[in-house]
């Protein structure tokens, strides 16, 4: 009988998605994968694990009693595991930028301020993490008013490091210069910030700009800070440590899939789906 991966995302199916059915159907696993737009475990009964838009981690997470400390610190899940005899939330792309970031990003300097531009969810989430590898000095860059409770969150449980709230329009005029960007927003519908952004004069020579646009492979932002000679990290290579952590996980082994594997499926997808990632 396979078992069932449902998916809810208000983007059906998100890119992530359509890369784990890859997965599975290369490694021939009998994993049935079901969409649905809007969040719902009562109507969605039955599946192994479910994968989840991190916008809708208010609705997953009211509708669960017992939350790990990560989800619960963060107020964040993109991901719904059955473990010790419980649906409990997990945070996989937490765990996923983290590798990428130690692996891909060995040498960034977390003594220089890290930015996070976004201010959604998931901008929430890349600020936690950077914090959680020692940066000091946080800049997230979006909606002043929708930060405002992102940096209450963040303060709570990351205590010692300064988080702050920077307008778009001010990002060019700040007299500060950071060593990592991560984007966590979708550009081509905020122009005014991928402007702002696209201007560097923030970050000093050589920083790291990883570009999360997760619908694509190598997003505008990735392509603008490689031709300004900027240590560019694309969102397709950050999908491969996100699958690979996701199946090991719902398969409980960490031998299950690789990361050398999920790369090289990864370049098969690729190449199937040119015009659309």
């Amino acid at each position: 009988m396979s078992k069932v991966v449902t998916e809810f995302s208000s983007v059906t199916p998100s890119l992530l998605f359509k890369f784990l059915k890859k997965i599975a159907k290369v490694k021939k696993w009998d994993i049935e994968f079901r969409e649905e737009i809007e969040f719902s475990l009562e109507k969605n009964p039955g599946s192994a694990a479910y994968l989840c838009d991190v916008s809708l981690s208010s609705a997953v997470l009211s509708d669960l009693s017992t939350l790990p400390t990560l989800s619960r610190n963060l107020k964040a899940a993109d991901s719904l595991f059955i473990d010790q005899g419980m649906l409990l939330p997990r945070l996989k792309s937490y765990e996923a930028l983290q590798e990428y970031l130690v692996h891909e990003a060995a040498d960034w300097d977390n003594r220089e301020p890290a930015f996070i531009a976004g201010d959604s969810d998931w901008a929430r989430v890349a600020a936690g993490i950077v914090a959680a590898l020692g940066a000091q000095r946080v800049y997230l860059i979006g909606d002043v008013t929708k930060l405002t409770s992102t940096l209450q969150t963040l303060q709570r449980f990351q205590l010692g490091v300064q988080f702050h709230a920077v307008p778009v329009e001010r990002l060019t005029a700040l007299d500060v210069s950071g060593g990592l960007l991560i984007n966590t927003a979708d550009l081509k519908g905020e122009k005014e910030l991928f402007v702002a952004l696209s201007y560097f004069n923030f970050l000093k020579p050589g920083s790291y700009v990883v570009d999360l646009d997760l619908e694509s492979d190598k997003g505008e932002l990735f392509k603008e800070a490689e031709k300004a000679g900027f240590a560019a990290l694309s969102a397709g290579q950050f999908m491969c440590y996100w699958a690979t952590l996701w199946f090991r996980h719902f398969f409980r082994d960490d031998k299950v899939l690789d990361l050398d594997d999920a790369k090289n499926i990864w370049a098969q997808f690729l190449s199937e789906n040119s015009s659309s990632v």
